[in-house]
């Protein structure tokens, strides 16, 4: 495997690793404030990254391209959006609560199950008993994961 091929696992692990922090950081912000304002703060520092990131390069320039998106692909951009903003409040309201494993275990299990029927109800991707074996683990580990001894 060369290094192309190895940078889509490094940036999903890493994906994983920010997400364990983000969770673990917006929760303990939005217990001490409230989990709104941890989330508008989080979306407001990204935002003031992504456009650090984007603008030195004209990046911006390339904005005016959603115009030529369909209406259609618009308001589905818009909603992932909204899903973001979501997840970031969902989770900062409930590490306090069920901690940052049982929380992410969730998330992680709820993102591979719908992942799965996305794969197979839309893209018509096939299912086959690896598959069926890998989503009955992520149910087991859930129930593991959240079993109170």
């Amino acid at each position: 495997m060369n290094l192309k091929e190895i940078i889509p696992y490094i940036l999903a692990i890493s994906a994983g690793i920010f997400t364990t922090l983000e969770s673990s950081i917006n929760g303990h912000i939005g217990k001490i404030i409230t989990p709104k304002i941890a989330t508008i703060y989080s979306l407001i520092v990204g935002l003031a990254l992504m456009l650090i990131i984007t603008i030195p390069g004209r990046g911006l320039g390339n904005y005016r391209n959603i115009a030529k998106l369909n209406s259609r692909l618009l308001m589905a951009g818009a909603m992932a959006g909204v899903f973001g903003a979501l997840i970031i409040y969902f989770v900062a309201k409930t590490v306090p609560s069920l901690g940052v494993t049982v929380t992410l275990t969730l998330v992680v299990a709820a993102q591979i199950l719908s992942g799965l029927y996305i794969d197979i109800m839309v893209l018509k991707h096939h299912l086959d008993i690896y598959k069926v074996l890998g989503a009955a683990a992520v149910i087991l580990g859930v129930y593991f994961i959240t079993l109170k001894p």
